[in-house]
């Protein structure tokens, strides 16, 4: 489909060229009666009808985009670890730790008491901050 699309937009790339080059020679008056172009090439209908084709070539296509539900722009982080609104979530392993959501709440899994427990989020410190 897309190489539809490319190809159409190419040739309607090709018309505009071709009418500039046509309008150039007519406007600066060089000869291309060698080149025996038929004589409804002048009417009004002619251009009429070959803009709108070029126009409707040149036409950017409506194409269905991704949302962001779709687009994962952290390729590292789990798809689940994502959506902070889901309730429950399917366990899943994150910096060799699992991990689940349920009701909201993230929980680890601790291999020693082979139990869920809060994940507690990580202590950021920040350089020249005081510790208190």
């Amino acid at each position: 489909m897309v190489q539809a699309l490319t190809m159409r937009r190419l040739v309607g790339v090709l018309l505009v060229l071709v009418a500039g080059a046509y309008w150039y020679t007519r406007l600066a008056d060089v000869d291309i009666s060698a080149l025996n172009l038929p004589e409804q090439i002048e009417l009004p209908i002619f251009w009429i009808g070959y803009s709108l084709v070029a126009a409707w070539l040149m036409i950017p296509q409506l194409i269905r985009t991704p949302g962001a539900q779709e687009i994962n722009l952290l390729p590292n982080a789990p798809i689940p670890f994502n959506n902070q609104m889901m309730a429950n979530s399917e366990p899943f392993q994150m910096n060799g730790h699992w991990y689940v959501q349920w009701d909201g709440t993230l929980w680890l899994w601790d291999a020693n008491t082979n139990q869920w427990t809060v994940a507690q989020p990580p202590q950021q410190q920040f350089a020249g901050a005081p510790q208190y």
